[in-house]
């Protein structure tokens, strides 16, 4: 299930595609969709195992929003404005971003399917 509200993400312009964290499945996924010259010149680094950050925004972003269809974009995608935050005892914790979506308030009645969706994709990877 995606969260995604297209009409309404566009209000920002794209605040949350900025420096996307995305894991190492998404990656690969988004250079078969994408193309390796695309996502390699957005500068891709290599955070911590597993998890990839983009330096220069996402590949993924046009001025007509997104190139990759909800289902096959990354969880941290699918889960905006809620952020997967991971802590050192191991465990996840979804929490909802309210800095830069200017629509957060619509999310906050969502946050179960951030939950359902963040298992989802993890159960995926």
């Amino acid at each position: 299930m995606s969260l995604i509200f297209p009409e309404t993400c566009k209000d920002c312009g794209g605040k949350c595609c900025l420096h996307p964290h995305i894991m190492e499945k998404e990656y690969r996924r988004m250079i078969r969709i994408l193309g390796i010259a695309r996502v390699n010149g957005h500068r891709p680094v290599l955070i911590k195992p597993g998890w990839w950050k983009f330096q220069k925004g996402c590949p993924a972003l046009s001025s007509d929003g997104c190139r990759i269809a909800p289902e096959d974009r990354p969880m941290t995608c699918q889960i905006y404005p809620f952020e997967a935050i991971h802590y050192p005892d191991n465990q996840w914790r979804i929490m909802l971003d309210v800095a830069l979506c200017p629509h957060a308030d619509l999310w906050v009645p969502r946050y179960g399917e951030a939950i359902e969706t963040f298992k989802d994709c993890m159960e995926r990877s």
